[in-house]
């Protein structure tokens, strides 16, 4: 499904920038708060 691979690339990306989030978030080009909901949405 769209959510398990939004879920996915959301925790790939996080890895990749060893949970930095404000780097993950310009990566997957998402404002800061949509990707701490969807952290929160996904249990990340």
């Amino acid at each position: 499904s769209v959510q398990r691979l939004e879920k996915e690339l959301i925790e790939q990306m996080l890895k990749s920038t060893n949970y930095n989030k404000a780097q993950t978030a310009k990566e997957l080009g998402l404002n800061k708060s949509v990707l701490y909901s969807k952290i929160r949405k996904y249990g990340l």
